[in-house]
């Protein structure tokens, strides 16, 4: 992930159970972006109820930042973060091209 997004995200004010998801949907990224996980293995990984996971993804998901593949398939929008060379994220984002969710994050709390 870029400093420039991690700082945002930081500056979001996350709560704890959307940070920890975060950073297991990072973590978790095959070669390529993919991240081969149901809900339910994301949620226990992340130390979390399966309806808490649930709604994090789908708020997660209406910002743009992850993008369900399929069932057990996740992946983090490979503008925000990727695993692979650049070369190997270009692919994915011209593979994607049209089905690739613009980010659509919230403004920072405080910020004029």
């Amino acid at each position: 992930m870029s400093l420039p997004m991690s700082d945002y995200l930081g500056r979001l004010r996350l709560t704890g159970a959307e940070y920890a998801l975060l950073l297991v949907l990072n973590g978790k990224q095959n070669r390529g972006g993919l991240i081969e996980m149901t809900q339910g293995q994301l949620a226990a990984r992340a130390r979390l109820g399966r309806t808490d996971a649930s709604r994090i993804l789908k708020k997660f998901r209406s910002w743009g930042l992850v993008i369900k593949v399929g069932n057990g398939a996740y992946r983090i929008n490979p503008r925000v973060a990727f695993y692979g060379t650049s070369e190997e994220q270009e692919a994915v984002l011209s593979e994607l091209d049209e089905d690739l969710p613009a980010l659509n994050l919230p403004k920072i709390p405080g910020d004029g």
